[in-house]
């Protein structure tokens, strides 16, 4: 079973933007605008990306190269791309 891991984009710093944007490559803007509309029309760049900065921030070992041997199946698993109805504004949670 994945792990369920919650983040609010609120949180993140401007270094997290950055190393998302690097990642990504594109604006972190337009990232988590995808990401809030849903996980299923994003870029796999921008998943692995997005999964990179989330779990390095809990564990700063864990590499880009990591979030790319994630299977989608883990990630998509768990249909919890939309934030919960309690969820602050910018709240997501993800299954990885």
């Amino acid at each position: 079973m994945p792990e369920t891991i919650e983040f609010d984009f609120d949180d993140l710093t401007l270094g997290d933007l950055e190393k998302l944007e690097d990642a990504a490559g594109r604006p972190a803007g337009q990232i988590i605008s995808d990401y809030e509309k849903s996980t299923e029309g994003m870029r796999a760049k921008d998943l692995t990306a997005l999964i990179y900065v989330i779990k390095s921030r809990v564990d700063p070992e864990f590499t880009l190269d990591d979030a790319r041997s994630i299977k989608i199946i883990e990630f998509m698993e768990e249909d919890d791309a939309v934030p919960p109805d309690d969820a602050a504004p910018g709240a997501a949670t993800s299954a990885v």
